[in-house]
């Protein structure tokens, strides 16, 4: 799993002037999906990270594009977009294939396999100049076991990932708790705890969804599938673990959030000792 804690922290973003919820009657939240996810910062408003959410005719997540918008002079300059696209068989719900930039700059052809309950069992992603990585999947009713195995550069030969098993502890259909074991010296791993409210998360209506235990969605900690995840990340807590088992606790993270009336995320404000976030939720119905 270490490849995807370089990007922890990265967020989803969109435009400024994004659309709103109407606010004529409250609509049913089943009948709402996300379109964009909007992010700006303090330190620099007037660069608006983007995220689009493109759906097929059967409301299947197609393309998923991330991009950046910037007013310079009073003229709104979009940048380049990068992408990743899904593929499926049929009318299955469940991607067998995404093909695109999966995280942090790195591009890839990644592949799922799902037991018969529907759950991901296993990913496994090619990037160029490189092997193969998997991640394997075991689920219990309070936790999940996720392996991840080991991959190295073709061209250099130097290792990049290890063979780690973390855990992912899950509680009122959450996630609670996630430990990471590193393995470095001084050092044998770090965890994370988290909390939340009771309303909708969006992105785990998304068909999507129960692939992104590990890729994440950067709108969050990577590690907060929507597959897994039903509601809302109010707080979480990093710390780390050393070789003799004690824990320190870092400063908690706290989110903000406002709703609209059919409780769904409208916006969530993240400060930290660096920066302070806005995100901004759009919603389309159909």
């Amino acid at each position: 799993m270490n490849w995807s804690i370089r990007i922890l922290l990265l967020f989803l973003a969109g435009i400024t002037a994004c659309r709103k919820p109407s606010n004529d009657a409250t609509r049913s939240p089943d009948k709402l999906r996300i379109s964009r996810i909007a992010q700006s910062t303090v330190r620099e408003p007037q660069k608006v990270n983007v995220t689009d959410f493109i759906y097929d005719d059967q409301q299947r997540v197609q393309e998923i594009t991330y991009y950046y918008e910037e007013m310079v002079n009073g003229s709104l300059n979009t940048q380049p977009k990068t992408s990743i696209t899904y593929y499926y068989n049929g009318t299955d719900k469940k991607p067998y294939k995404a093909s695109g930039q999966v995280s942090n700059g790195f591009y890839a052809d990644i592949f799922y396999t799902y037991n018969n309950a529907g759950q991901l069992i296993r990913d496994s992603a090619k990037g160029a100049g490189m092997e193969v990585r998997t991640h394997d999947y075991t689920y219990t009713p309070n936790y999940i076991l996720v392996k991840t195995g080991k991959y190295t550069t073709i061209s250099t030969g130097g290792v990049y990932g290890g063979t780690f098993t973390d855990s992912v502890v899950i509680k009122n259909n959450n996630i609670a708790e996630v430990v990471y074991w590193t393995g470095s010296i001084g050092l044998l791993g770090y965890y994370y705890k988290f909390s939340y409210d009771d309303k909708i998360n969006p992105l785990s209506k998304l068909n999507i969804a129960a692939v992104k235990i590990v890729e994440g969605l950067q709108i969050f900690p990577d590690i907060l599938a929507p597959g897994i995840c039903k509601n809302n990340m109010t707080a979480y807590t990093y710390g780390t673990i050393s070789y003799s088992g004690g824990r320190s606790d870092g400063e908690p993270q706290p989110y903000i959030f406002t709703y609209t009336k059919e409780g769904l995320p409208e916006t969530c404000t993240i400060t930290n000792r660096l920066e302070t976030y806005t995100i901004k939720y759009t919603y389309d119905e159909f």
